[in-house]
């Protein structure tokens, strides 16, 4: 297993990362396909820093396959007044377990 940087969709915003788990969205609502490609890109991962992008319905398939994964998930979101990426630990990967353990 591994952890992965990656940004939420190509070409939505400047991030500092090349890879991505959305290439691009052609329909936010089929959801399928998003769980389908989410899954695809994040077969091996047991650790993903994302940056968000603000495509909501793209960022809920990720948080659901993480859970459901046990992927231990950290959102990057962009903070314009400071202009840099301010990190938000989501409750995923045995959160319980690594809060008890001192990480935050």
């Amino acid at each position: 297993m591994t952890r992965k940087k990656l940004g939420l969709v190509k070409g939505r915003h400047v991030m500092p990362v090349t890879q991505y788990v959305f290439e691009e969205v052609k329909d936010t609502m089929n959801f399928r396909s998003m769980q389908d490609e989410v899954r695809t890109k994040l077969k091996e991962v047991d650790r993903l820093d994302l940056y968000v992008t603000g495509l909501t319905s793209a960022l809920v398939e990720v948080i659901n396959y993480c859970i459901y994964n046990n992927v231990a998930l950290t959102l990057f979101h962009y903070d314009w007044k400071n202009e840099k990426y301010v990190p938000q630990k989501m409750a995923t990967g045995n959160f319980l377990r690594r809060i008890q353990e001192g990480e935050r």
